[in-house]
């Protein structure tokens, strides 16, 4: 692999970086089959969560986990399928600490959108259809 050197853009007067919206748009259709995992109250290993995984869903290859620093973690998948398999197969446990699990988004940021709000799945067994809630 080479390196080649790619003159700065002056704008005034300052040096700006331009990215590259092919290889931007490349990367994230990568990205798309990522998921954003974060345990609430509990900070498990790499190794924790890959297992956790594991467990949820039979795949074909083992997805990559990443770590940040903020406290979250980024799984992405070999496919939408077995990516889907864990985002729709809630409610998540770990350790009985809640996951909050999200679809990985080009805009996510983690201070605000995990810490403000945790969704909560409910079951209600046998619930009559009387008290179901209809919108449109």
């Amino acid at each position: 692999m080479g390196l080649s050197y790619v003159a700065p853009v002056m704008k005034n007067e300052e040096k700006v970086v331009e990215l590259n919206k092919e290889e931007v748009e490349k990367a994230t259709e990568v990205w798309k089959q990522a998921l954003i995992l974060y345990v609430v109250g509990d900070s498990p290993t790499i190794a924790a969560v890959e297992r956790y995984i594991a467990l949820q869903v039979n795949t074909i290859s083992k997805p990559k986990v990443y770590y940040h620093n903020d406290g979250y973690f980024l799984v992405r998948f070999a496919s939408m399928d077995d990516r889907n398999k864990v985002l729709y197969s809630g409610p998540h446990l770990m350790n009985n600490q809640p996951i909050i699990v999200k679809a990985w988004s080009s805009d996510f940021d983690f201070n605000k959108e995990v810490l403000q709000t945790v969704p909560i799945w409910v079951k209600y067994p046998n619930l009559p259809l009387n008290c179901w809630v209809w919108t449109h």
